[in-house]
């Protein structure tokens, strides 16, 4: 397996629901990077799960995506007993929270992913499972910010690591509509609207 890094930059900005809708797993083979799968959901509460549909493969990596409306999250687990590590916690912008975490050198099987968000009425969750990605050691860099306005921008780093998994998160949780768009060379994974 190839040692390849990931890189993330989250943008949280106020902005309304994404008027854009993509289908997971939009990414093609890039170098050997590969999405495998990806499931999403609304947990309207400050707790719950999200499985993926399908039997995770040993030895590749999990991306979650959270943001909490209302609450700071915690660090997620699931039914393979994966070790999750926080990549970029709790960007905080108004009374929302976005965080991303991952899980590297997964175990094999049918998996539940269990994510909480003390105080939160509703966490939304995006869940990936990559392959092609290095076993250890896999972040390379993590950076957010915060903002308002209608055209995001993430913030800028420099890679360490060649090839590399970019993965960007965006809050659209206000009344201002934004077409969500992916820039030139890079794929849109998914885009939800609550």
């Amino acid at each position: 397996m190839k040692t390849v890094s990931l890189l993330f930059a989250l943008c949280m900005l106020t902005l309304g629901p994404a008027s854009a809708s993509a289908t997971a797993c939009n990414l093609v083979s890039s170098n050997g990077i590969v999405c495998v799968q990806s499931a999403n959901k609304l947990i309207n509460t400050s707790s719950g799960t999200v499985a993926f549909s399908s039997n995770n493969t040993a030895g590749n990596l999990i991306v979650v995506v959270l943001r909490a409306a209302g609450g700071a999250t915690s660090v997620p687990s699931d039914t393979n007993l994966n070790t999750y590590q926080i990549a970029y916690p709790n960007l905080l912008q108004g009374s929302n929270r976005l965080s991303v975490y991952y899980a590297q050198n997964i175990a094999a099987g049918a998996n539940t992913v269990s994510v909480a968000a003390t105080g939160a009425s509703a966490i939304r969750v995006a869940i990936f499972e990559y392959s092609g990605l290095a076993a250890s050691n896999a972040l390379d860099q993590a950076t957010g910010t915060t903002g308002t306005g209608t055209s995001p921008a993430s913030p800028s780093v420099t890679t360490v690591s060649s090839p590399e998994l970019a993965i960007g998160a965006l809050d659209t949780s206000s009344a201002v509509s934004i077409a969500a768009a992916a820039g030139s060379g890079y794929a849109l994974e998914q885009c939800n609207r609550s």
